[in-house]
């Protein structure tokens, strides 16, 4: 007789796991740890499914952690790789605020001191190692070697003309951030003021007989620049002892300044003249008598 035993099979090749790169991903970000993730073996098969421990990465701290992937195939052979989840994190934010918005106008000038705040977030959860500061009376940027600490920084501006800060930070996770701030414009001095010259008809001490015509002449600023000159008048047409015009200049900071007139119209003429008295004598006669002006006065008689 001829016997024959049962059919054995050997597998001694361990299955395969593939695309178990390091994955790099930032702080708090959710990972997808199976993701482009296969498995195989091609003589006894795979017995169950992948494991993964943790199956779950916590994220929300820097560093590198551990994932064991492992595999069983139907012969009892086990298949186990490590695989490194690198959590890092942005380097640290900077963001420049005034701390009173209002203190730089439309035209992008301020007219008084004012403070620009730099607000520091650390993203890498570590906290702030570092923090160094300057500033500058340019539009240029300057190099950061004033030590301070905290998460926020003050910059008093109070010298005129363009100003700037930045600022270099660097957090425990070795991120370095500098940012510098815009350019930020001061301007504390008023301008000089406007003139007027006035059409009219003269007459003496310095009234005029007729209407007046204001005419004026812009002032001017040397820093942040000429915006407007006015008058509160443009004409005086009414008999006046003395109607005062204010000429004012604005520059584009908003600092103002004002040069003031005094004009005087007497359009009216003087009171008839009364005869009071007259006297007669050999050389001649004399005429005495009065007459009157409720505006600018009698100046002669003739």
């Amino acid at each position: 007789n001829r016997i024959c035993s049962n059919n054995y099979q050997i597998d001694k090749v361990l299955p395969t796991i593939d695309s178990i790169e390091d994955i790099k991903v930032n702080r708090n970000e959710v990972v997808n740890l199976t993701s482009g993730v296969t498995y195989n073996d091609g003589l006894s098969g795979i017995d169950g499914e992948l494991t993964i421990t943790p199956s779950t990465v916590d994220t929300s701290t820097i560093g590198t952690k551990q994932v064991t992937y492992k595999v069983v195939d139907k012969a009892g052979n086990v298949r186990e790789v490590v695989r490194n989840v690198i959590v890092d994190a942005d380097a640290p934010t900077i963001v420049f605020n005034l701390v009173d918005s209002s203190a730089i106008n439309s035209n992008g000038w301020a007219k008084s001191d004012f403070y620009l705040r730099a607000t520091i977030t650390d993203n890498s959860g570590t906290g702030i190692l570092s923090g160094s500061s300057c500033t500058t009376n340019s539009s240029s940027e300057c190099t950061p070697v004033a030590s301070f600490t905290g998460t926020t920084k003050d910059f008093l501006i109070s010298v005129e003309g363009s100003n700037r800060a930045c600022v270099q930070v660097t957090d425990n996770n070795n991120k370095t951030t500098k940012v510098c701030s815009n350019t930020y414009k001061l301007d504390k001095t008023a301008p000089t003021a406007g003139t007027a010259t006035f059409t009219g008809t003269s007459g003496s001490d310095n009234w005029y007989r007729s209407n007046v015509t204001v005419n004026v002449s812009n002032g001017s600023d040397s820093l942040s620049g000429h915006n407007s000159t006015t008058s509160n008048i443009s004409s005086v047409t009414s008999n006046t002892s003395g109607k005062t015009v204010t000429i004012t200049t604005t520059d584009l900071a908003g600092n103002s300044s004002t040069r003031s007139y005094t004009i005087k119209v007497d359009k009216t003429l003087p009171n008839s003249f009364t005869i009071s008295a007259s006297s007669v004598t050999s050389s001649g006669f004399t005429v005495s008598g009065t007459t009157t002006d409720s505006t600018s006065g009698i100046a002669s008689y003739k």
